[in-house]
């Protein structure tokens, strides 16, 4: 199409690179209509949205079309039949059409401030893999919460960084990232196996690519919706959302297994393996779920299968209120602590003012 490789052309233009922005959607037409508009609305000029469909069955499509009638700078897809269903082959694909310089992966019911696309661009540069942003929350509409996504130090180090990861205190949300594409590719694009946890397994599978990072921790440029009814995290107890922390973990220890990690992220990692498959199941009612991961090698490269075991059968007898109170009392409450991590992920609150 002559519109995509006339916007190619301003790649060259040092102080205007393309950006891409892409929106993976699946029957999204109560919302996807304001993220187009938070996205049209950029006073920065030089962008594509690229709109993937999963396969919707509302009239999503019929509002996407709206919008490229009007602006020829977003495009509607739909999902190729023969790629796997879920958002990460959304996103996979519509990364594969994109032609900007960075990538911006937005959710199909968040937004981004009119002022977001300029102002990163104004702080990146060819040494930046990824710029890190402020994520605020809302409900239905902006202003309604005051909650952050989470904090960041920008002096964060990226093994500082990856612990929090380990240590569920997530820093950043997925709209919140600005990738260089070619460090995007060299981390191998999104977890398509997963359908839970891909942003923590892409962005912890990031960090251990070591990249140059950069926080711009000023104001949140963009907003998260928050449907605690909405999607696979409201079936947390459920069989797939078990699975898919399973499949993330191991897909970073496959990872890690190759870095000279140092002893601090071993020590969290071991942790997150303890507080996910042993304590999460036996309290979700999925006692006989951590035996599976015995047989597992990709946990057990560098760990002690007997003191997985251990503290399986501990959390395991603990659930009896006798044996908890007569015999493991201590021990578990000992457990019990060294498994809580604080975090100040939905937590920390900013001052809005005006949508700043």
């Amino acid at each position: 199409m002559y519109i995509r490789g006339e916007i190619t052309l301003y790649n060259n233009l040092a102080n205007s690179p393309l950006v891409s922005i892409i929106i993976p959607t699946y029957n999204r037409e109560q919302y996807i209509g304001a993220t187009l508009d938070s996205v049209v609305q950029q006073t920065y000029k030089n962008w594509e949205c690229i709109v993937i469909d999963d396969g919707s069955t509302d009239h999503t499509g019929n509002l996407v079309n709206q919008y490229i009638r009007k602006d020829p700078r977003v495009t509607y897809y739909q999902r190729p039949t023969n790629r796997v269903k879920g958002g990460n082959a959304a996103r996979n694909y519509g990364f594969e059409l994109s032609n900007g310089k960075y990538i911006i992966f937005l959710d199909s019911d968040d937004l981004l401030l009119p002022n977001t696309i300029q102002d990163r661009v104004n702080l990146l540069d060819n040494d930046v893999d990824m710029l890190i942003n402020l994520s605020a929350v809302f409900f239905d509409c902006i202003g309604d919460s005051d909650l952050l996504w989470n904090t960041i130090d920008p002096e964060s180090t990226n093994e500082e960084l990856l612990i929090r990861f380990f240590n569920i205190d997530m820093p950043w949300q997925t709209n919140g990232v600005t990738w260089s594409k070619a460090f995007f590719q060299s981390c191998g694009n999104w977890n398509e196996d997963l359908n839970a946890w891909q942003d923590w397994e892409m962005h912890s599978r990031a960090i251990l690519n070591q990249p140059q990072i950069k926080c711009d921790t000023s104001q949140p440029d963009n907003y998260y919706r928050h449907m605690t009814k909405d999607g696979i995290a409201s079936a947390y107890k459920s069989d797939t959302y078990l699975k898919s922390i399973e499949l993330a973990i191991r897909s970073i220890a496959r990872t890690m297994r190759f870095k000279n990690e140092n002893q601090a992220i071993a020590l969290a990692f071991e942790r997150l393996i303890y507080r996910k498959l042993i304590e999460y199941p036996v309290l979700n009612g999925k006692k006989f779920y951590p035996l599976k991961m015995i047989i597992k090698n990709d946990l057990f490269f560098s760990r002690s299968r007997l003191k997985f075991l251990k503290l399986y059968l501990i959390i395991l007898l603990g659930r009896s209120t006798k044996i908890k109170k007569y015999v493991l009392h201590k021990t578990l409450d000992k457990i019990t602590k060294e498994l809580q991590i604080p975090s100040s992920h939905l937590k920390e609150s900013f001052n809005y003012k005006n949508g700043n």
